[in-house]
Protein backbone atom coordinates (compact mmCIF):
# COMPACT_ATOMS: atom_id res chain seq x y z
CA UNK A 1 0.00 0.00 0.00
CA UNK A 2 2.78 2.14 0.93
CA UNK A 3 4.65 2.02 -2.45
CA UNK A 4 1.49 2.19 -4.69
CA UNK A 5 0.61 5.75 -2.34
CA UNK A 6 4.12 7.12 -3.32
CA UNK A 7 3.90 5.99 -6.51
CA UNK A 8 0.34 7.73 -6.94
CA UNK A 9 2.24 10.92 -5.98
CA UNK A 10 5.61 10.41 -7.98
CA UNK A 11 3.15 9.85 -10.84
CA UNK A 12 0.70 12.90 -10.33
CA UNK A 13 3.30 15.77 -9.56
CA UNK A 14 5.15 13.91 -12.54
CA UNK A 15 1.93 14.95 -14.62
CA UNK A 16 1.17 17.97 -13.34
CA UNK A 17 4.53 19.41 -14.46
CA UNK A 18 4.45 17.67 -17.95
CA UNK A 19 0.68 19.19 -18.56
CA UNK A 20 2.14 22.84 -18.28
CA UNK A 21 3.93 22.47 -21.12
CA UNK A 22 1.11 22.21 -23.18
CA UNK A 23 -1.19 25.54 -24.42
CA UNK A 24 -3.92 23.14 -24.24
CA UNK A 25 -3.80 20.58 -20.93
CA UNK A 26 -6.86 19.41 -21.29
CA UNK A 27 -6.03 18.04 -24.88
CA UNK A 28 -2.87 16.71 -23.64
CA UNK A 29 -5.04 15.06 -21.09
CA UNK A 30 -7.32 13.24 -23.59
CA UNK A 31 -4.37 12.51 -26.02
CA UNK A 32 -2.59 10.68 -22.90
CA UNK A 33 -5.47 8.49 -22.13
CA UNK A 34 -5.98 7.68 -25.65
CA UNK A 35 -2.74 6.59 -25.96
CA UNK A 36 -2.23 4.62 -22.48
CA UNK A 37 -5.81 3.26 -23.72
CA UNK A 38 -4.48 2.06 -27.35
CA UNK A 39 -1.15 0.79 -25.17
CA UNK A 40 -3.00 -1.13 -22.53
CA UNK A 41 -5.53 -2.65 -24.94
CA UNK A 42 -3.89 -2.99 -28.68
CA UNK A 43 -2.14 -6.18 -27.24
CA UNK A 44 -5.59 -8.24 -26.44
CA UNK A 45 -7.00 -6.62 -29.84
CA UNK A 46 -7.96 -9.55 -32.54
CA UNK A 47 -7.66 -6.89 -35.52
CA UNK A 48 -4.23 -6.07 -33.41
CA UNK A 49 -3.06 -10.29 -33.10
CA UNK A 50 -3.65 -9.99 -37.02
CA UNK A 51 -1.41 -7.78 -37.61
CA UNK A 52 1.21 -9.29 -40.18
CA UNK A 53 4.78 -8.45 -39.61
CA UNK A 54 7.33 -10.56 -41.75
CA UNK A 55 4.87 -12.57 -42.80
CA UNK A 56 3.59 -13.74 -39.62
CA UNK A 57 0.57 -12.75 -37.47
CA UNK A 58 1.61 -10.70 -34.69
CA UNK A 59 -0.29 -12.90 -32.05
CA UNK A 60 1.31 -16.32 -33.67
CA UNK A 61 4.57 -14.58 -33.18
CA UNK A 62 6.56 -16.00 -30.24
CA UNK A 63 7.91 -13.17 -27.86
CA UNK A 64 11.73 -14.12 -28.67
CA UNK A 65 11.26 -13.74 -32.09
CA UNK A 66 9.14 -10.38 -31.21
CA UNK A 67 12.52 -9.28 -29.15
CA UNK A 68 14.86 -9.96 -32.22
CA UNK A 69 12.35 -8.14 -34.35
CA UNK A 70 12.08 -4.79 -31.79
CA UNK A 71 15.77 -5.11 -31.07
CA UNK A 72 16.41 -5.17 -34.72
CA UNK A 73 14.44 -1.98 -34.93
CA UNK A 74 16.01 -0.16 -31.82
CA UNK A 75 19.67 -0.69 -33.09
CA UNK A 76 18.57 0.56 -36.48
CA UNK A 77 17.39 4.08 -35.02
CA UNK A 78 20.81 3.76 -32.47
CA UNK A 79 23.24 3.36 -35.53
CA UNK A 80 21.34 6.31 -37.31
CA UNK A 81 21.30 8.55 -34.21
CA UNK A 82 25.13 8.08 -33.77
CA UNK A 83 26.04 8.63 -36.98
CA UNK A 84 24.22 11.53 -37.78
CA UNK A 85 24.12 13.22 -34.62
CA UNK A 86 27.54 13.38 -34.33
CA UNK A 87 27.85 13.75 -30.44
CA UNK A 88 30.23 15.59 -29.03
CA UNK A 89 30.89 14.79 -24.56
CA UNK A 90 30.68 17.42 -22.50
CA UNK A 91 30.98 18.26 -18.90
CA UNK A 92 31.78 14.85 -16.52
CA UNK A 93 31.50 12.81 -20.15
CA UNK A 94 34.03 14.88 -21.59
CA UNK A 95 36.45 14.96 -18.48
CA UNK A 96 36.64 11.09 -18.40
CA UNK A 97 36.75 10.31 -21.99
CA UNK A 98 39.97 13.03 -22.43
CA UNK A 99 41.35 11.11 -19.69
CA UNK A 100 40.86 7.91 -20.91
CA UNK A 101 42.68 9.07 -24.33
CA UNK A 102 45.38 10.79 -22.60
CA UNK A 103 45.81 6.96 -20.85
CA UNK A 104 45.69 5.08 -23.86
CA UNK A 105 48.15 7.32 -25.67
CA UNK A 106 50.96 7.02 -22.84
CA UNK A 107 50.45 4.34 -20.91
CA UNK A 108 50.10 6.07 -17.59
CA UNK A 109 47.91 8.65 -15.87
CA UNK A 110 50.92 10.97 -15.42
CA UNK A 111 49.36 13.28 -18.06
CA UNK A 112 45.81 12.93 -17.10
CA UNK A 113 44.56 16.63 -17.01
CA UNK A 114 46.48 17.27 -20.66
CA UNK A 115 43.51 19.09 -22.92
CA UNK A 116 41.34 20.09 -19.79
CA UNK A 117 40.93 23.37 -18.33
CA UNK A 118 42.98 24.83 -15.65
CA UNK A 119 40.38 24.60 -12.96
CA UNK A 120 39.69 21.10 -13.48
CA UNK A 121 42.97 19.71 -12.80
CA UNK A 122 41.91 18.60 -9.72
CA UNK A 123 38.47 16.80 -11.15
CA UNK A 124 39.35 13.39 -10.49
CA UNK A 125 40.57 13.94 -6.90
CA UNK A 126 36.77 15.35 -6.12
CA UNK A 127 35.37 12.95 -7.75
CA UNK A 128 36.44 9.14 -7.24
CA UNK A 129 32.71 8.03 -7.96
CA UNK A 130 34.58 8.25 -11.81
CA UNK A 131 37.84 6.28 -11.08
CA UNK A 132 35.71 2.44 -12.03
CA UNK A 133 34.71 3.82 -15.33
CA UNK A 134 37.53 5.80 -16.18
CA UNK A 135 39.98 2.79 -15.66
CA UNK A 136 37.34 0.82 -17.60
CA UNK A 137 37.47 3.32 -20.44
CA UNK A 138 41.22 4.14 -19.94
CA UNK A 139 41.78 -0.07 -20.73
CA UNK A 140 39.58 -0.17 -23.70
CA UNK A 141 41.44 2.82 -25.47
CA UNK A 142 44.38 1.24 -24.85
CA UNK A 143 43.84 -1.98 -26.57
CA UNK A 144 42.32 0.11 -29.38
CA UNK A 145 45.78 2.05 -29.17
CA UNK A 146 48.15 -0.86 -29.21
CA UNK A 147 46.19 -2.65 -31.56
CA UNK A 148 45.74 0.06 -34.26
CA UNK A 149 47.98 2.74 -33.78
CA UNK A 150 44.92 5.21 -33.00
CA UNK A 151 42.48 6.14 -30.66
CA UNK A 152 39.34 6.23 -32.46
CA UNK A 153 36.27 8.33 -31.53
CA UNK A 154 33.51 5.64 -32.38
CA UNK A 155 34.70 3.22 -29.72
CA UNK A 156 32.69 5.13 -27.31
CA UNK A 157 29.66 5.16 -28.49
CA UNK A 158 29.95 1.92 -29.90
CA UNK A 159 30.22 0.58 -25.83
CA UNK A 160 26.97 2.60 -24.92
CA UNK A 161 24.82 1.09 -27.86
CA UNK A 162 26.37 -1.92 -27.08
CA UNK A 163 25.28 -1.63 -23.21
CA UNK A 164 21.85 -0.32 -23.62
CA UNK A 165 21.12 -3.35 -26.52
CA UNK A 166 22.83 -5.88 -23.26
CA UNK A 167 20.99 -4.41 -20.85
CA UNK A 168 17.20 -5.02 -23.15
CA UNK A 169 18.08 -8.74 -23.70
CA UNK A 170 18.48 -9.04 -20.10
CA UNK A 171 15.45 -7.39 -19.38
CA UNK A 172 13.67 -9.98 -22.00
CA UNK A 173 15.38 -12.92 -20.23
CA UNK A 174 14.32 -11.76 -16.68
CA UNK A 175 10.92 -10.96 -17.86
CA UNK A 176 11.19 -15.05 -19.12
CA UNK A 177 11.64 -15.93 -15.79
CA UNK A 178 9.20 -13.70 -13.79
CA UNK A 179 5.89 -15.19 -15.15
CA UNK A 180 4.86 -18.15 -17.94
CA UNK A 181 2.55 -15.71 -19.15
CA UNK A 182 3.34 -14.75 -22.40
CA UNK A 183 1.47 -11.59 -23.13
CA UNK A 184 3.98 -10.03 -20.49
CA UNK A 185 7.05 -11.26 -22.35
CA UNK A 186 5.68 -9.62 -25.45
CA UNK A 187 4.99 -6.47 -23.90
CA UNK A 188 8.21 -6.56 -22.43
CA UNK A 189 10.27 -7.28 -25.98
CA UNK A 190 7.80 -4.31 -27.42
CA UNK A 191 7.92 -1.20 -25.01
CA UNK A 192 11.60 -0.65 -24.88
CA UNK A 193 10.03 1.22 -28.66
CA UNK A 194 8.48 3.43 -26.62
CA UNK A 195 11.20 4.76 -24.25
CA UNK A 196 13.02 7.59 -26.19
CA UNK A 197 15.57 7.56 -23.86
CA UNK A 198 17.19 4.16 -25.19
CA UNK A 199 17.49 6.27 -28.51
CA UNK A 200 18.72 9.40 -27.52
CA UNK A 201 21.42 7.73 -25.30
CA UNK A 202 23.00 5.60 -27.61
CA UNK A 203 25.44 8.38 -29.18
CA UNK A 204 25.91 9.19 -25.35
CA UNK A 205 28.74 7.58 -23.22
CA UNK A 206 29.06 7.87 -19.50
CA UNK A 207 28.26 6.18 -16.19
CA UNK A 208 24.29 6.00 -17.02
CA UNK A 209 24.56 4.04 -19.96
CA UNK A 210 27.39 2.25 -18.88
CA UNK A 211 26.21 0.81 -15.64
CA UNK A 212 22.56 -0.38 -16.86
CA UNK A 213 24.11 -3.64 -18.00
CA UNK A 214 25.21 -4.37 -14.52
CA UNK A 215 21.85 -3.17 -13.17
CA UNK A 216 19.94 -5.27 -15.37
CA UNK A 217 22.73 -8.31 -14.28
CA UNK A 218 22.21 -8.00 -11.09
CA UNK A 219 18.23 -8.19 -11.23
CA UNK A 220 18.21 -11.46 -13.65
CA UNK A 221 21.03 -13.01 -11.64
CA UNK A 222 19.05 -12.40 -8.20
CA UNK A 223 15.80 -13.82 -10.02
CA UNK A 224 17.12 -16.88 -11.14
CA UNK A 225 19.04 -17.25 -7.87
CA UNK A 226 15.67 -17.15 -6.04
CA UNK A 227 14.19 -19.85 -8.71
CA UNK A 228 17.07 -22.17 -8.98
CA UNK A 229 16.91 -24.95 -7.65
CA UNK A 230 19.64 -26.79 -7.70
CA UNK A 231 22.52 -25.65 -5.38
CA UNK A 232 25.30 -25.34 -8.15
CA UNK A 233 22.86 -23.10 -10.12
CA UNK A 234 22.20 -21.21 -6.49
CA UNK A 235 26.33 -20.64 -6.28
CA UNK A 236 26.76 -19.52 -9.52
CA UNK A 237 23.79 -17.13 -9.75
CA UNK A 238 24.37 -15.64 -6.54
CA UNK A 239 28.39 -15.05 -7.48
CA UNK A 240 27.12 -13.51 -10.81
CA UNK A 241 24.72 -11.31 -8.58
CA UNK A 242 27.72 -10.49 -5.65
CA UNK A 243 29.72 -9.03 -8.74
CA UNK A 244 27.77 -7.95 -10.67
CA UNK A 245 26.17 -5.59 -7.61
CA UNK A 246 29.44 -4.85 -6.28
CA UNK A 247 31.07 -3.65 -10.16
CA UNK A 248 27.70 -1.99 -11.14
CA UNK A 249 27.94 0.44 -7.93
CA UNK A 250 31.54 1.59 -8.21
CA UNK A 251 30.63 2.88 -12.03
CA UNK A 252 27.19 4.28 -10.61
CA UNK A 253 25.99 4.30 -6.53
CA UNK A 254 22.64 4.59 -7.26
CA UNK A 255 22.59 0.14 -7.41
CA UNK A 256 23.42 0.44 -3.86
CA UNK A 257 19.32 0.55 -3.96
CA UNK A 258 19.19 -2.70 -5.36
CA UNK A 259 21.16 -4.73 -2.13
CA UNK A 260 18.34 -3.22 -0.27
CA UNK A 261 15.79 -3.93 -2.41
CA UNK A 262 17.22 -8.01 -2.44
CA UNK A 263 17.48 -7.87 1.12
CA UNK A 264 13.93 -6.39 1.86
CA UNK A 265 12.19 -9.28 -0.69
CA UNK A 266 14.36 -12.01 1.07
CA UNK A 267 13.26 -11.20 4.12
CA UNK A 268 9.64 -10.81 2.93
CA UNK A 269 9.88 -14.22 1.21
CA UNK A 270 12.21 -16.34 3.49
CA UNK A 271 12.12 -14.74 6.39
CA UNK A 272 14.27 -11.95 8.63
CA UNK A 273 17.54 -14.27 8.96
CA UNK A 274 17.78 -15.06 4.93
CA UNK A 275 16.99 -11.12 4.60
CA UNK A 276 19.89 -9.85 6.73
CA UNK A 277 21.89 -12.44 5.45
CA UNK A 278 21.68 -11.25 2.12
CA UNK A 279 21.63 -7.62 2.61
CA UNK A 280 25.27 -8.36 4.77
CA UNK A 281 26.81 -10.32 1.53
CA UNK A 282 25.54 -7.59 -1.43
CA UNK A 283 26.90 -4.55 1.15
CA UNK A 284 30.46 -6.49 1.23
CA UNK A 285 30.61 -6.76 -1.99
CA UNK A 286 29.69 -2.65 -2.33
CA UNK A 287 32.59 -2.02 0.27
CA UNK A 288 34.97 -4.79 -1.53
CA UNK A 289 34.88 -3.35 -4.89
CA UNK A 290 34.42 0.39 -3.33
CA UNK A 291 37.80 -0.72 -1.39
CA UNK A 292 39.13 -2.06 -4.50
CA UNK A 293 38.61 1.06 -6.95
CA UNK A 294 40.39 2.86 -4.64
CA UNK A 295 43.59 0.96 -4.29
CA UNK A 296 43.81 0.82 -8.53
CA UNK A 297 43.38 4.15 -9.00
CA UNK A 298 45.73 5.61 -6.65
CA UNK A 299 48.45 2.90 -7.70
CA UNK A 300 47.72 3.51 -11.43
CA UNK A 301 48.64 7.10 -10.80
CA UNK A 302 44.85 8.79 -11.14
CA UNK A 303 46.08 11.24 -8.07
CA UNK A 304 48.12 10.78 -4.91
CA UNK A 305 47.09 9.53 -1.92
CA UNK A 306 47.13 13.45 -0.16
CA UNK A 307 44.97 15.11 -2.82
CA UNK A 308 42.47 12.35 -2.49
CA UNK A 309 42.58 12.68 1.18
CA UNK A 310 42.13 16.55 0.91
CA UNK A 311 39.84 17.16 -2.55
CA UNK A 312 37.63 14.72 -2.33
CA UNK A 313 33.91 15.21 -1.33
CA UNK A 314 31.90 13.72 1.18
CA UNK A 315 28.93 12.17 0.37
CA UNK A 316 26.88 15.07 2.77
CA UNK A 317 27.67 17.44 -0.57
CA UNK A 318 25.24 15.65 -2.74
CA UNK A 319 22.52 15.67 0.46
CA UNK A 320 23.26 19.16 1.41
CA UNK A 321 22.45 20.44 -2.76
CA UNK A 322 19.70 18.33 -2.83
CA UNK A 323 17.92 20.73 -0.10
CA UNK A 324 18.29 23.71 -2.02
CA UNK A 325 15.76 25.01 -4.76
CA UNK A 326 14.75 22.04 -7.00
CA UNK A 327 17.55 20.04 -5.70
CA UNK A 328 19.46 19.52 -8.75
CA UNK A 329 22.88 20.88 -9.24
CA UNK A 330 23.90 24.09 -7.44
CA UNK A 331 27.04 25.63 -8.42
CA UNK A 332 26.91 27.84 -5.38
CA UNK A 333 26.54 24.94 -3.07
CA UNK A 334 29.70 23.70 -4.98
CA UNK A 335 31.59 26.12 -4.66
CA UNK A 336 30.99 26.86 -0.72
CA UNK A 337 32.18 22.84 -0.32
CA UNK A 338 35.75 23.63 -2.69
CA UNK A 339 36.45 26.20 -0.35
CA UNK A 340 37.99 24.05 2.28
CA UNK A 341 41.53 22.61 2.31
CA UNK A 342 40.75 18.78 3.57
CA UNK A 343 38.12 16.39 4.11
CA UNK A 344 36.86 16.55 7.46
CA UNK A 345 36.49 20.49 7.09
CA UNK A 346 34.59 19.88 4.05
CA UNK A 347 32.11 17.50 5.89
CA UNK A 348 31.58 19.52 8.60
CA UNK A 349 30.59 22.78 6.28
CA UNK A 350 28.19 20.70 4.33
CA UNK A 351 26.52 19.23 7.43
CA UNK A 352 26.36 22.86 9.35
CA UNK A 353 24.82 23.83 5.94
CA UNK A 354 22.16 20.78 5.78
CA UNK A 355 21.09 21.68 9.05
CA UNK A 356 20.61 25.33 8.46
CA UNK A 357 18.72 24.51 5.22
CA UNK A 358 16.65 21.82 7.26
CA UNK A 359 15.99 24.39 9.91
CA UNK A 360 14.71 26.88 7.28
CA UNK A 361 12.37 24.78 5.94
CA UNK A 362 8.60 24.23 8.01
CA UNK A 363 6.64 21.24 6.88
CA UNK A 364 4.49 22.81 4.28
CA UNK A 365 7.66 24.46 2.75
CA UNK A 366 9.72 21.24 3.16
CA UNK A 367 6.39 18.91 1.02
CA UNK A 368 6.43 21.86 -1.34
CA UNK A 369 10.34 21.63 -2.04
CA UNK A 370 9.87 17.28 -2.54
CA UNK A 371 6.82 18.17 -4.46
CA UNK A 372 8.92 20.22 -6.85
CA UNK A 373 11.89 18.31 -6.86
CA UNK A 374 10.25 14.65 -7.47
CA UNK A 375 8.47 16.34 -10.67
CA UNK A 376 11.89 17.48 -12.37
CA UNK A 377 13.24 14.22 -11.72
CA UNK A 378 10.14 11.95 -13.28
CA UNK A 379 9.07 14.18 -15.63
CA UNK A 380 11.83 14.57 -18.00
CA UNK A 381 10.62 12.20 -21.22
CA UNK A 382 14.26 12.69 -22.76
CA UNK A 383 15.84 12.29 -19.34
CA UNK A 384 18.42 14.96 -19.17
CA UNK A 385 19.45 13.86 -23.06
CA UNK A 386 18.82 16.90 -24.39
CA UNK A 387 21.58 18.89 -22.04
CA UNK A 388 24.22 16.18 -23.23
CA UNK A 389 23.71 16.67 -27.03
CA UNK A 390 23.63 20.22 -27.29
CA UNK A 391 27.33 20.39 -27.95
CA UNK A 392 26.72 17.60 -31.55
CA UNK A 393 28.01 18.38 -34.60
CA UNK A 394 24.99 17.77 -36.34
CA UNK A 395 23.05 21.38 -34.55
CA UNK A 396 19.83 20.85 -37.48
CA UNK A 397 19.25 17.69 -36.31
CA UNK A 398 20.00 18.83 -32.16
CA UNK A 399 17.50 21.75 -32.72
CA UNK A 400 15.07 19.21 -33.70
CA UNK A 401 15.40 16.84 -30.95
CA UNK A 402 15.28 19.95 -28.61
CA UNK A 403 12.23 21.38 -30.36
CA UNK A 404 8.76 21.62 -29.11
CA UNK A 405 7.62 18.58 -30.95
CA UNK A 406 10.16 16.51 -30.20
CA UNK A 407 9.61 17.55 -26.54
CA UNK A 408 5.64 16.56 -26.85
CA UNK A 409 6.40 13.03 -28.05
CA UNK A 410 8.62 12.55 -25.26
CA UNK A 411 6.43 14.31 -22.61
CA UNK A 412 3.95 11.96 -23.61
CA UNK A 413 6.05 8.47 -23.95
CA UNK A 414 7.22 9.08 -20.42
CA UNK A 415 3.43 10.01 -18.43
CA UNK A 416 2.25 6.53 -20.25
CA UNK A 417 4.97 4.34 -19.28
CA UNK A 418 4.34 6.62 -15.70
CA UNK A 419 0.44 5.74 -15.89
CA UNK A 420 1.18 2.07 -16.99
CA UNK A 421 3.75 1.49 -14.07
CA UNK A 422 0.97 3.09 -11.78
CA UNK A 423 -1.25 0.12 -12.85
CA UNK A 424 1.22 -2.40 -11.73
CA UNK A 425 1.91 -0.35 -8.43
CA UNK A 426 -2.04 -0.06 -7.46
CA UNK A 427 -2.62 -3.63 -8.66
CA UNK A 428 0.11 -4.99 -6.16
CA UNK A 429 -1.78 -3.73 -3.50
CA UNK A 430 -4.29 -6.48 -4.56
CA UNK A 431 -1.65 -9.59 -4.58
CA UNK A 432 -2.20 -11.85 -1.90
CA UNK A 433 1.62 -12.69 -1.77
CA UNK A 434 4.76 -10.78 -3.01
CA UNK A 435 5.68 -11.72 -6.68
CA UNK A 436 8.26 -10.91 -8.45
CA UNK A 437 7.47 -8.16 -9.60
CA UNK A 438 7.50 -6.71 -6.33
CA UNK A 439 10.85 -6.73 -6.20
CA UNK A 440 11.27 -4.76 -9.16
CA UNK A 441 8.35 -2.25 -7.66
CA UNK A 442 10.57 -2.41 -4.14
CA UNK A 443 14.04 -1.05 -6.20
CA UNK A 444 12.11 1.97 -8.40
CA UNK A 445 10.18 2.77 -4.90
CA UNK A 446 13.96 2.54 -3.58
CA UNK A 447 15.23 5.03 -6.14
CA UNK A 448 12.58 7.15 -5.30
CA UNK A 449 12.99 7.62 -2.21
CA UNK A 450 16.86 8.14 -2.87
CA UNK A 451 16.47 11.18 -4.54
CA UNK A 452 14.49 12.69 -2.57
CA UNK A 453 17.56 12.77 -0.31
CA UNK A 454 19.83 13.35 -3.11
CA UNK A 455 21.26 15.73 -5.30
CA UNK A 456 18.77 14.71 -8.40
CA UNK A 457 18.40 14.54 -11.90
CA UNK A 458 16.03 12.88 -14.24
CA UNK A 459 19.27 11.01 -15.88
CA UNK A 460 20.26 8.99 -12.91
CA UNK A 461 16.57 7.28 -13.65
CA UNK A 462 18.58 6.42 -17.08
CA UNK A 463 20.26 2.52 -15.55
CA UNK A 464 16.43 1.71 -13.98
CA UNK A 465 14.85 1.87 -17.17
CA UNK A 466 14.72 -1.81 -17.53
CA UNK A 467 12.78 -2.20 -14.39
CA UNK A 468 10.51 0.77 -15.18
CA UNK A 469 9.66 -1.20 -18.40
CA UNK A 470 9.09 -4.76 -16.87
CA UNK A 471 6.56 -2.77 -13.97
CA UNK A 472 5.26 -1.05 -17.14
CA UNK A 473 4.43 -4.39 -18.64
CA UNK A 474 3.28 -5.65 -15.62
CA UNK A 475 -0.02 -2.89 -15.37
CA UNK A 476 -0.79 -3.45 -18.82
CA UNK A 477 -0.92 -7.23 -17.81
CA UNK A 478 -2.55 -6.66 -15.09
CA UNK A 479 -5.53 -4.09 -16.51
CA UNK A 480 -5.96 -6.82 -19.73
CA UNK A 481 -6.89 -9.23 -16.45
CA UNK A 482 -9.03 -6.85 -14.89
CA UNK A 483 -11.26 -6.10 -18.25
CA UNK A 484 -11.29 -9.75 -19.16
CA UNK A 485 -12.95 -10.88 -15.77
CA UNK A 486 -14.89 -7.94 -16.06
CA UNK A 487 -16.20 -9.10 -19.32
CA UNK A 488 -16.81 -12.69 -17.75
CA UNK A 489 -19.15 -10.83 -15.08
CA UNK A 490 -20.90 -8.55 -17.15
CA UNK A 491 -21.54 -11.59 -19.38
CA UNK A 492 -23.04 -13.98 -16.94
CA UNK A 493 -25.14 -11.07 -16.16
CA UNK A 494 -26.95 -11.08 -19.10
Amino acid sequence: MLFALFMCWTVWVALARIQTHYTSPRFFIAALLCVTAVVVLCNRSKRFGRMKILGRRLGKISPERLYVFSAVILLALQIFLLLKLKYRPNHDSMYVDIAAKNFARDGNFENITMGLKAKKRFYFSRFPNNWAWLLILSGIHRVDYLLTGKVHDQVTPAISVLSIQLSLLLTFLTARHMTANKNYRRMAAQLPLLVPAFYLYAPIYYTDTVSMPFAALSMYAFVRFIKAERKRQKVIFGIVCFISVGLGYVIKGNLCILAVAFALYMMFEKGILKGVATGVVLALAIVLFSKATTAAGLAAGITTRELYEAKRLPPHHWVMMSLVDDGRFNYDEYRLTLKYDDYESKKKADMKRIKEDMDNYTPRTFVEHLRLKSSVTWSEGHYYALHHIKNSENKRLARFLKGDTAKRVFDVAQAVLLLTMLLSFVGGVFSKYPDKVFLLRMSVFGLAVFLLIWETRSRYLVNFLPFMVLISADGIRRTEMFFRMAARKFARKK
